[in-house]
């Protein structure tokens, strides 16, 4: 069956209609597509500043003792420092370690924690004759975080029997 010469018409410009639609829409799309540009919005201003992260190190470690009569008679190291540079909204813990070491025996450690920055030591290993020295370390450390640099001292004692004759903080 043959179709009329009109409709064999009108089909072949539907389809050359739908050609040249297709060839309009690439067009446009190929001239308005997505192409690498730099945006029209960049800013160039600059600026500058500075930051700095909380430190928690100790400051102004001092060691003081109660040395009577011509250096005789201490018993105790009292450390005293400053709270590291932080905000005060942090709260903090202190770590105080001490390392007792005699002449002649092997060390102990005995370790400490505290809020204030304050701690009073006294030696209580005494020994018949012992000439011990003393390594007292303060660490702060944010209550439930990380800990900051350690802070140290040093002193030396001398016992006989049951007595502290000399507990001194080295200058």
């Amino acid at each position: 069956m043959t179709q009329p010469r009109w409709h064999q018409l009108i089909r072949g410009r539907r389809v050359r209609a739908l050609i040249a639609g297709f060839a309009l829409v690439m067009l446009v799309l190929g001239l308005s597509g997505v192409r690498s540009t730099t945006a029209a919005w960049t800013d160039k201003d600059e600026a500058t500043g500075s930051f700095s992260a909380g430190s928690l190190k100790i400051r102004d470690l001092t060691c003081t003792d109660n040395s009577g009569l011509l250096g005789l008679g201490g018993d105790q190291l009292k450390l005293d420092w400053k709270r590291p540079q932080i905000s005060d909204s942090v709260q903090l813990a202190y770590t105080v370690t001490v390392i007792r070491t005699p002449l002649l025996s092997s060390p102990s450690t005995t370790t400490y924690t505290t809020e204030e920055t304050t701690l009073t030591y006294r030696d209580t290993k005494l020994s018949l004759l012992s000439i011990p020295t003393y390594t007292l370390t303060v660490q702060a450390k944010p209550i439930g975080e990380w800990s900051g640099s350690a802070a140290t001292v040093k002193g030396h004692g001398i016992n006989l029997a049951t007595l502290g004759l000399v507990l001194r903080c080295n200058s």
